[in-house]
């Protein structure tokens, strides 16, 4: 008995580190093929991310030691740990959703514990590239506008001295 003890104990402590080292641990309720799953590991690891099968009541502790608040999960859940773009795990695992692949449970987001909905905001952000490309935009944007508004003046003058030396 204290052999299984003690795997139960690695494992919470393996759920600790993982919440820990993640800036977002999206739960989800997955029905997905070993195919599918294989897929799945694949395109997480590609953005920094990684899923793993959870056992409720570890995951359930877990969550009590490191934020300090309880969650009742039932069924079968999956775990995924988003280490780098959050954006990005969240978008991936939306796919599926909208193939009734899986569901969402819950949030865990900058310590905060959120309802299932709030990955599919997440996924709902544009890429961490495109902010960037945007605020890039609105700061070049004043720069931009000035030198036209003064491109314009000065071609409007043009034409008005163009205007006058024909006239004499």
């Amino acid at each position: 008995m204290a052999k299984v003890r003690s795997v139960k104990e690695k494992i919470l402590a393996d759920y600790k580190v993982l919440m820990e080292n993640s800036k977002a641990v999206y739960l989800t309720s997955a029905r997905l093929t070993a195919n599918e799953t294989t897929e799945l590991r694949k395109k997480l690891r590609e953005v920094g991310a990684n899923i793993h099968v959870l056992k409720n009541s570890l995951m359930s502790m877990a969550v009590k030691n490191v934020l300090g608040s309880e969650l009742e999960l039932k069924g079968p859940l999956a775990g995924v740990f988003a280490s780098d773009d959050v954006v990005k795990t969240a978008k991936i695992i939306d796919e599926l959703r909208k193939q009734d692949k899986l569901s969402y449970v819950y949030c865990i987001l900058d310590g905060r514990i959120s309802d299932g909905n709030r990955i599919q905001e997440i996924a709902g952000l544009d890429s961490r590239e495109v902010l960037a490309g945007k605020l890039v935009y609105l700061l070049n944007y004043p720069t931009v506008g000035l030198a036209r508004a003064l491109v314009n003046n000065i071609e409007r003058l043009l034409y008005a001295l163009d205007a006058l030396k024909k006239t004499k």
